[in-house]
């Protein structure tokens, strides 16, 4: 497995923002997923129906088609699963996969693990890990313990969505049903429930599959980005993903440095070699006479200078380049670790860590040249050894390890590293009794809320026994009305009520056939209300007949408002609410109107619903 192939971020998240990222990998490759889908899945609905049809069992079939899932399930999990690297199978592939894939697991997965809450956690443990039934066994329990009620919720969320859809789809054909014809459709829909028809039972079976095949893929995918997140957390791929990708950056970065490195330690270790041979042979010279002694000392002197002056060069240019060649690494990685999606401030730092730890390693074991002595000699002299320029170089401080030491800190500071949960638990009395030797103790003395909380306590319980008190009270009240119910008697009949009197109600009056004159003489006899309330009646009457419709006995004024909107004039409309308006203000605000007002609603009503004056 390669885990430098990944296409997702891996992070610990949490265990919904995992289903949520395995959701996510279903979206992105839906084409490669619903394809292979469909291929499969639909011409077995079609031979299930119609071997159905033909022995009349279709609800067999469709509970086939259901009982089936686990076995349909392997299509989106083959193809996520590789995607995840980066390998998009094809339909053709994944379908060839789906007739053999996994056949160990066929039995299990639709026998009694068929209804396990967490089957699409399991499913990549048993297919993708290809261990024997112990291993699987260990891993589903390590993998699955944390998880299994949140897989347990995906299960049943799953399952009400595919319901919903199920109604949804009933729902959607009816709204496209006429409203008048709605009754008889509800009618003949329930007829065909009862009845069972073929026809019933096959689209039942259409509409089961349509959501399932909407619903399955995100299922399994969400089982797969928890299997993928639990991972993640108990092997800690994403540490090893950018530990990886900072020793890749790093090799690259410090091939041309190493090589320099190469070239210089052999230059150094030849040179001096080659200088001191020189200087020996002409030393062997000048001991059989053919130079003067003082030559032979400036030679000589010469030769040591000009071998230390190059060994210091060699080894000058060997650290501007080991520090260049790291300073570029450095950089290389930071740019690395921070650019990551996902990628959080403490893997960051543990990457530099990792990095100063092995800058510091390279340096002690590969970096660190050792030049050798240039032996000179004199006549007559035995060779003699040069001291060390390595301390002269470095200094007795060759690395400072501040960096690497605070990083560590930092690192060892995420909670993620040393993680606490906090659980509550039940224990006995006898256990929670028992004297603790590590108890921590307060030092606040609460004593003085003794008597408080002793008190509020007595309190509680006089009113508790009050309103049980209460209680009692109340049913010796009313043991009457339900003592007989105990009693296994009726209660006693109440006697019938006397004889009925019926009384006739009192007929309105008719109209007058001189309106204006009737209502102008109460009107002018100070009975202004009662004026202004022939004046309402009369005009109810009027807009009834011109209008054509029926008013309810009592009828309120809003009542008569809506009726009059059949009026065919607006000028009749506006007359009849004016009078109802002066009616409102006169009946509920003991407004009047005054007289030239009134003379003038009078007068247009006259005119408009045709008062003979």
């Amino acid at each position: 497995m390669k885990l430098e192939a990944l296409t997702v971020a891996l992070r610990p998240r949490t265990a919904w923002e995992a289903c949520e990222l395995g959701m996510a990998l279903v979206r992105r490759n839906a084409g490669a997923i619903w394809k292979p889908w469909l291929l499969v899945t639909l011409p077995l609905l079609a031979l299930l129906n119609a071997a159905g049809w033909a022995l009349d069992l279709l609800w067999l079939s469709g509970l086939l088609m259901w009982w089936l899932k686990p076995w349909f399930d392997r299509i989106p999990l083959y193809v996520i699963s590789r995607a995840v690297f980066g390998e998009t199978p094809t339909p053709r592939q994944t379908v060839r996969a789906a007739l053999r894939w996994g056949g160990r697991w066929w039995l299990p997965y639709l026998t009694w693990r068929r209804l396990g809450p967490a089957r699409p956690l399991y499913l990549p443990v048993d297919l993708l890990e290809g261990g024997d039934s112990g291993e699987a066994r260990q891993r589903r329990a390590a993998l699955g313990a944390p998880v299994y009620g949140v897989c347990s919720l995906l299960t049943l969320v799953c399952a009400n969505f595919e319901l919903v859809m199920i109604l949804g789809l009933v729902f959607a054909g009816i709204m496209f049903v006429p409203f008048d014809y709605l009754p008889d459709t509800f009618k003949s829909l329930w007829d065909a429930f009862l009845e069972q028809p073929h026809w019933m039972n096959a689209l039942f079976n259409a509409l089961a599959w349509i959501a399932a095949s909407l619903i399955e893929p995100f299922y399994v995918g969400a089982g797969f980005g928890l299997y993928l997140n639990r991972r993640t957390e108990i092997e800690g791929w994403d540490i090893e993903i950018v530990f990886r990708r900072l020793r890749a950056r790093l090799s690259a970065a410090a091939a041309p440095a190493l090589l320099a490195l190469c070239v210089g330690v052999g230059l150094g270790a030849w040179l001096p070699q080659a200088m001191a041979q020189s200087g020996a042979d002409r030393a062997a010279q000048f001991e059989g006479g053919d130079a003067p002694a003082a030559d032979r000392e400036t030679d000589e002197a010469r030769i040591e200078r000009q071998a230390r002056e190059r060994g210091e060069a060699v080894a000058a240019q060997m650290r501007r380049e080991a520090e260049t060649a790291a300073r570029e690494a450095a950089g290389a990685a930071g740019e690395d670790t921070t650019g990551e999606d996902g990628a959080s401030e403490e893997p960051a730092n543990e990457e530099r860590a990792s990095g100063e730890a092995e800058d510091d390693a390279s340096y002690e074991e590969e970096d660190a040249p050792s030049f050798p002595s240039v032996p000179i000699r004199g006549p007559g002299d035995k060779a003699a050894d040069q001291p060390s320029t390595l301390d002269g170089l470095y200094g007795p401080a060759r690395s400072d390890d501040r960096s690497l030491r605070n990083a560590v800190e930092q690192a060892m500071k995420d909670p993620t590293v040393a993680p606490k949960q906090k659980q509550t638990v039940w224990k006995s009395r006898a256990q929670a009794d028992e004297p603790k030797t590590e108890r921590r103790r307060d030092s606040r003395d609460f004593s003085g809320f003794k008597g408080l909380s002793g008190g509020l306590a007595t309190g509680l319980e006089l009113a508790l026994w009050g309103v049980v008190a209460l209680v009692v009270g109340a049913l010796l009240f009313s043991m009457g009305r339900w003592l007989g119910w105990f009693r296994g008697g009726a209660f006693e009949e109440e006697p019938a009520p006397g004889e009925l009197r019926n009384a006739a109600l009192a007929e309105p009056e008719p109209l007058p056939d001189d309106i204006p004159t009737a209502i102008r003489r109460l009107w002018q006899g100070g009975r202004a209300r009662d004026a202004l309330a022939l004046m309402y009646r009369a005009a109810v009457e009027s807009m009834a007949q011109r209008a054509q419709v029926t008013l309810v006995p009592g009828a309120t004024e809003a009542q008569c408002l809506r009726a009059s909107r059949k009026l065919p004039l607006a000028e009749d409309r506006d007359a009849f609410a004016r009078a109802v308006r002066v009616w409102q203000y006169a009946a509920y605000a003991q407004t009047l109107p005054g007289g030239d007002d009134f003379d003038d609603l009078l007068a247009l009503l006259s005119r408009r619903f045709g008062w003979a004056a």
